[in-house]
């Protein structure tokens, strides 16, 4: 099974099941556990707050078959950070950036987060203020 996990109903993609992201929050009761072969949630992280960071990452990883592949993505903090101390992004395209956002992480917080629910990072890519970490559920993880 493929799952897309987003906010963004209009943008499904193709042979995968929408799991909508409701008030930031996630329903997965009707995926069986260690079901899906891929998950692609590459705009979601903007979407989950924190407090229900870690709750979203675990129920992901429940989802996940052995040798599952998983690319989760959002607005890269550090770098948006960085901009704005630098004089870099104007108020304008910062409000812009971030409006309708729930939350923004930084990509090495949500590594470790991945890592800590047993995931292996295969790749993290940043670009401009996005980042898509790919990762996957090896063999040896026992983790939930």
């Amino acid at each position: 099974m493929k799952i897309y996990i987003t906010e963004h109903l209009d943008k499904a993609i193709e042979h995968y099941k929408i799991i909508p992201i409701l008030y930031g929050k996630i329903d997965m009761i009707s995926i069986p556990n260690n079901s899906a072969t891929e998950v692609v949630a590459i705009d979601a992280l903007d979407s989950i707050p924190s407090n229900l960071l870690v709750e979203f990452v675990q129920s992901v990883r429940q989802k996940m078959r052995v040798g599952a592949s998983l690319v989760m993505g959002g607005v890269e903090l550090s770098a948006l950070a960085r901009d704005i101390i630098n004089n870099k992004i104007s108020t304008q395209d910062f409000n812009e950036l971030i409006f309708n956002k729930r939350g923004i992480y930084r990509s090495l917080d949500i590594v470790d987060l991945l890592k800590q629910a047993g995931l292996a990072i295969d790749k993290v890519t940043i670009r401009g203020y996005h980042y898509e970490i790919a990762a996957s559920r090896p063999n040896d993880s026992n983790k939930l």
